[in-house]
């Protein structure tokens, strides 16, 4: 037990430090000499734990998304009547846009993750629209598990049109980058054009109205 307490703190510590530093220095200057040093560790240590940096960066990304999403959606029910699955989405996916389109640390960081692995960037996140399911009974066909290729179809387009945009590859302005963006997600769920259209008014209500504030360290309040 001592032991896998010992391991679960050394990954805390870990994750938290490569925060810092991938946040300070960008993807491309962290390097597992840094890490090991400000966590007073071994670099095998590291490479035991989460094998490549860009495992380690997939993790750290995994945890600042779903920290805003979590304190997003915290607020939602502190703030508001009712909690709507499609609007808080909609809304945490705009959120982020505004963490990189605000922070220019935060984006120098996405840059230069999405450039040393792309293919690194597929988290999984099935969950998310098992729950869409769930809740709104999506129209999909269950017999060649269009849930999964929705998934990953969805995830792919939006790190593509992130990454096109604050690379200068999109002449639009920030505004309609995030509307298209934040659509992709619905638009694969087979969500009608109309309704997308108010999930997108709803998310932005929202925004407006909790007024969240980018911080450092890939943060919101």
């Amino acid at each position: 037990m001592k032991n896998e307490n010992k391991s679960s703190e050394n990954k805390k510590k870990i994750i938290y430090h490569t925060t810092r530093l991938f946040y300070e220095k960008g993807f491309n200057n962290t390097s597992f000499e840094d890490i090991a040093d400000c966590c007073k560790i071994t670099k095998p240590l590291i490479t035991y734990h989460f094998g490549t940096k860009a495992n380690l960066a997939k993790v750290v990304v995994q945890k600042f998304t779903a920290e805003i999403k979590n304190h997003i959606t915290e607020r939602i029910y502190r703030n508001f009547e009712k909690y709507n699955l499609q609007y808080s989405t909609a809304a945490e996916i705009m959120m982020v846009h505004r963490l990189y389109n605000e922070d220019k640390k935060a984006l120098l960081f996405f840059c230069e993750y999405m450039n040393s692995s792309f293919e690194n960037q597929f988290s999984g996140g099935v969950n998310l629209y098992k729950m869409h399911d769930r809740r709104y009974h999506l129209k999909i066909d269950r017999s060649s598990d269009e849930l999964t290729m929705l998934s990953i179809a969805s995830q792919f387009s939006a790190l593509s049109l992130m990454y096109a945009y604050f690379t200068g590859k999109l002449s639009c302005t920030f505004e309609q980058f995030s509307d298209y963006a934040a659509r992709i997600p619905f638009v694969f769920m087979h969500v009608k054009e109309e309704e997308i259209d108010v999930i997108l008014a709803e998310a932005k209500n929202i925004l407006n109205k909790l007024n969240f504030k980018v911080c450092p360290y890939f943060r919101i309040e």
